[in-house]
């Protein structure tokens, strides 16, 4: 894991108290959605508040943020940097971008990078405005993405000054190591169970949000023509998480709801959202 969850601990057990960071991350989350629904939904003046009630009333939302686990961060983190990014000025991508380089190093790597793509991908096809607004993130995500996935060499060699711990070829990254490592110690107990690992994990997300929320969902799958561009995007980053987690790390062993899931969890509500006004 990345340090960044551990830094925010820390300072809230310096300054307040340890308990109190996913108490003050829920706000921010809920902050950022209802900033986020204002600005893609400007024609309906209650979507801020539906957005904020959604995301308050499922289960998963307030239960993961009472375990500790930093997913309740990262999904924090992804909303925020949303709310930053659909401003539109440049101040809003620099902001968005710095925030993003914290959020790939908040715990695990891959998981901001899911959440971003689709909305980069819209803004390199200009659809999000000028394509200039691309260079803050070029920087933020050039310079987070070695940084924290080599992180523990690159710490060992701050406080040694050793050079030799870091590493000359991919292969050599603890991180890239590790996941290989794990991955052949659990492949002969789990190789036949991808299937019920992702039936199970979808299972957890659908018992563990609000049942209103689903309805929208499916009305949105069916107006998909009619529901906007942010809403799409979001869906597509919703999808991009289950498939990678999929991939990379289809057991979650345990959690409250699809924990896996959590940090596009509000991807899920604003797709819900726009099926609703749809």
């Amino acid at each position: 894991y990345r340090p960044v969850h551990a830094a925010l601990i820390a300072v809230f057990s310096q300054f307040f108290h340890a308990d109190m960071l996913n108490p003050v991350l829920v706000v921010l989350s809920l902050w950022a959605i209802a900033d986020i629904a204002r600005r893609i939904f400007p024609e309906h003046p209650e979507a801020p508040v539906l957005s904020v009630l959604l995301l308050l009333v499922s289960p998963q939302f307030l239960a993961t943020a009472g375990s500790g686990f930093s997913f309740t961060g990262h999904l924090a983190f992804n909303l925020i940097w949303l709310a930053m990014f659909l401003r539109g000025s440049f101040s809003g991508h620099i902001l968005a971008g710095l925030i993003g380089f914290f959020a790939v190093g908040l715990h695990q790597v891959h998981v901001h990078p899911l959440f971003a793509a689709p909305f980069l991908a819209a803004l390199l096809f200009g659809r999000f405005g000028s394509r200039v607004a691309l260079v803050p993130y070029a920087i933020s995500y050039g310079l987070a993405l070695p940084i924290w996935i080599v992180w523990p060499e690159i710490s060992v060699w701050l406080q040694t000054g050793d050079t030799g711990i870091l590493p000359t070829t991919v292969m050599d990254i603890d991180y890239i190591k590790d996941y290989f490592q794990y991955t052949d110690k659990v492949k002969t107990n789990e190789d036949n169970l991808g299937p019920y690992f992702l039936a199970t994990n979808i299972l957890r997300l659908v018992l563990w949000v609000s049942p209103a929320l689903l309805i929208m969902m499916f009305v949105a799958l069916g107006k998909i023509k009619d529901i906007g561009l942010v809403p799409i995007l979001a869906a597509i980053g919703f999808a991009f998480m289950v498939l990678v987690t999929h991939v990379l790390m289809p057991n979650q062993m345990h959690g409250w709801g699809a924990r896996y899931y959590h940090p596009v969890l509000g991807n899920f509500v604003l797709f819900g959202l726009a099926g609703y006004f749809a």
